[in-house]
Parts: C-alpha cells; sequence; structure tokens
C-alpha cells in the first residue's frame, strides 16, 4: 500500500519535508502500511465517516474505530481519513492523515473471514494523539486527496498478473478433474466455453490496463480507474468461480489449518482443490473494498457519459 496506494498521494498532496522522509522508506519498504477508511456505518458511502479529531494545539485527538483494515495486524503506519469538522457537504471536513500504528490508544481487533483468513481488522481508537505535521494536504479538504488515492488504488487492486495466474491453474485442474460424463472437465463443451468467455473478459481487463497505466504517466487514470476497477473486479469473480466449480466436492471441507505452512495439517482431497473455496469466498468482496461497482458505474455515468 506504501508504493501503490500512499506513494503517488505524498507525491501529488504531501510536504517537501513528507516526501523527502517518506517516499525513500517506502521504496526500501521500511514501513509497512494499511489504509483507514472504511467505518461501521461508512463502506461505500465512505464521506459519511465519523472518527472524530479535535485539534488541540499542535495534535489531533482521535476517537473512533475504523473496520475491514487489511494488514493492520502487521502495519507500522496508517493513512487515515477522519472527520475533523460538520459541514453541511458531508466530502467537506474530511482529513487525510498518516499514523503511527504503535501510538497509544490504538487498538486491532482481528476479523476472521468466511474464508478462514486473517486478512481484516477493527482498529479502535482511544484518545489517540497524531502531531498536525502529519497531516496531507489542508485540514478539512482531506477529501480531494482521498480521490487522488483511489483512482490509483482502483487502478492498482486488479493485479492481471495473478489473475492471469489464477487462470491457467484453472485450466490445468480442468484437465484433471472429470466432467459430469466422466470425460476430462477441460473438453465439456459448457465448460470450456465458459473458461474461453473468461479469458477474453481477461484481455478486455488487461488492455485496459494498459491504458491506464498510460494515462498515469500523463495526467492520472482518472474514471478509466473506476472501469479498469469494475471489469477487474468482475473477471476475478468469474475465474475463482469456475474454479470452485471445477474442484466440486472437494472444495467443501473447511481446512483453514492446511493453509498454514507451520502446522503441517493433513490434507482432504487433492492438493489442487485446496484454495479453490477459500479463493473463491475471498473474492465475493472484489466487487464491494475500494468502491462497489455500482458506486464505479454511477462515476462513469456522470464522468464519461455526462448523465448526470
Amino acid at each position: 500500500m506504501g508504493i501503490r496506494h500512499l506513494g503517488p498521494v505524498l507525491m501529488a498532496h504531501g510536504s517537501e519535508a513528507q516526501k523527502h522522509y517518506y517516499l525513500p522508506r517506502i521504496l526500501r519498504g521500511q514501513d509497512i502500511w494499511c489504509q483507514g477508511y472504511s467505518e461501521p456505518s461508512a463502506g461505500s458511502d465512505l464521506a459519511s465517516l465519523k472518527l472524530k479529531a479535535n485539534r488541540v494545539d499542535e495534535n489531533y485527538i482521535l476517537n473512533g474505530s475504523k473496520i475491514w483494515t487489511p494488514g493492520a495486524q502487521f502495519a507500522t503506519h496508517m493513512f487515515c481519513l477522519v472527520r475533523t469538522s460538520i459541514e453541511p457537504y458531508k466530502q467537506q471536513g474530511i482529513t487525510f492523515l498518516i499514523i503511527e500504528m504503535n501510538t497509544p490508544g490504538i487498538e486491532v481487533q482481528p476479523i476472521i473471514t468466511l474464508s478462514g483468513d486473517h486478512e481484516v481488522n477493527q482498529v479502535f481508537f482511544n484518545d489517540v494523539r497524531v502531531p498536525v505535521s502529519n497531516r496531507i494536504g489542508p485540514e478539512d479538504e482531506g477529501w480531494q486527496v482521498a480521490k487522488v488515492l483511489m483512482q490509483f488504488a482502483r487502478s492498482n487492486n486488479v493485479n492481471t498478473g495473478w489473475v492471469r495466474e489464477l487462470l491457467e491453474h484453472l485450466k490445468r485442474v480442468a484437465w484433471i478433474e472429470r466432467s459430469d460424463d466422466g470425460g476430462q472437465l477441460a473438453s465439456d463443451a459448457s465448460f470450456k466455453k465458459a473458461m474461453a468467455q473468461a479469458e477474453v473478459h481477461l484481455y478486455t481487463v488487461e488492455a485496459m490496463e494498459l491504458r491506464v497505466l498510460s494515462a498515469e504517466g500523463k495526467k492520472g487514470p482518472g474514471a478509466l480507474s473506476s472501469m479498469l476497477k469494475t471489469l477487474g473486479s468482475e473477471v476475478k469473480q468469474t475465474i475463482t468461480e469456475l474454479a470452485a466449480r471445477a474442484v466440486g466436492y472437494y472444495g467443501l471441507p473447511f481446512q483453514p489449518d492446511v493453509l498454514n505452512p507451520f502446522l503441517q495439517a493433513p490434507v482432504i482431497g487433492p492438493a489442487h482443490a485446496i484454495t479453490a473455496m477459500p479463493t473463491y469466498l475471498n473474492e465475493r468482496a472484489a466487487t464491494i473494498y475500494s468502491g462497489a461497482s455500482e458506486i464505479q458505474r454511477d462515476v462513469l455515468a456522470k464522468r464519461v457519459l455526462g448523465l448526470c
């Protein structure tokens, strides 16, 4: 998240001191970053966030919580949106802060997902003091900073290289597993068609990713990032759903211990089926995080098609 999320924001909105200090550390991997955006009452409607930050002299005092925070259990730093004032327009009064995770008053509680993973957390803030010097951009204008970050986050979270690996793994599994008629699943007309459609979809996303990368080098990804995020999320879900379908009942056993290499737990079923269901379940969130697909389509309707 340092390179793919915060780095571009610092380059665009950070002070010279912040750039000088954080950018080299991000490149060297010295800090581990997590994102403090969503709250229990502010998910896709992020502007409804309520984590309160009262300014006292040269510090902000934070009280509230963030939820669905990936990697908070490992992170050394968080970039975070907080509420510094109440304004008629809810996108106003939001401020962008950098927070050190070892600051007194921060508590990280794990959230175990349906797939059995500890990927996300809820983070609680109880009178947490954050220096004003850790603010990026002006006070109460963090929404503009956040929009820049989300453009890069949406254009970066597809990871087509990994999705391509998922598809190639699916193809290998299809030559191992059997269809209902006893033949190889890869030779089943219906399944073969579904895999071909998924690959065409992926080629489209890969081409769009190159367009976004080109735009980032000129004027930023803009609304293209919403299109890439929407299509990329959908193709991930399609491929992981096909993988779960391919392994059939071997995907049903809940075996999170098998995914921990230190436990050496016995495996139920073939090795290629171990991650099919957990990955499928985890990717159900792909069309929700970083802005739900419905929100992305609203963005495209407004900024590209000019519908409203």
